[in-house]
């Protein structure tokens, strides 16, 4: 299965959990319309391509789950928006590369940041 376009449709969605399923493709750009979502969690699947940079509109976001899957690229620059809401960002066992952004350091509630089992170069940003 996969996640269509659809989704962004769902415009008072808070919570959006499928995890260990067998989605594949990719991450519709049309979840950056979900302004009210809190918590996404797509783990554990086959999702492919890179994580849209929309995800960085959802100002709401304080949990991001995407690890276990076949992402590529980097983390995108316009996740520094989500400063005042993200506490987890979990992207590990991807295949996700390049220097990580600098953005990173700047969201002030991170508690959780796994990163882990990707091909990220440079130093963890600290502020």
């Amino acid at each position: 299965g996969s996640l269509t376009s659809a989704i962004g449709r769902m415009y008072s969605l808070k919570e959006l959990h499928l995890a260990n399923n067998l989605l594949g493709e990719s991450i519709p750009h049309s979840i950056g319309t979900l302004h009210s979502l809190k918590h996404l969690d797509l783990s554990g699947n086959s999702i492919q391509g890179t994580i849209p940079y929309e995800l960085g509109q959802l100002k709401e976001l304080s949990s991001l789950n995407l690890s276990w899957n076949l992402l590529v690229g980097p983390i995108p620059h316009e996740f520094s928006e989500l400063r005042d809401t993200l506490m987890t960002l979990d992207v590990s066992h991807n295949n996700l590369g390049g220097p990580l952004v600098v953005e990173l350091g700047s969201i002030t509630y991170l508690t959780i940041l796994r990163l882990n089992d990707n091909h990220f170069s440079g130093e963890v940003p600290t502020e």
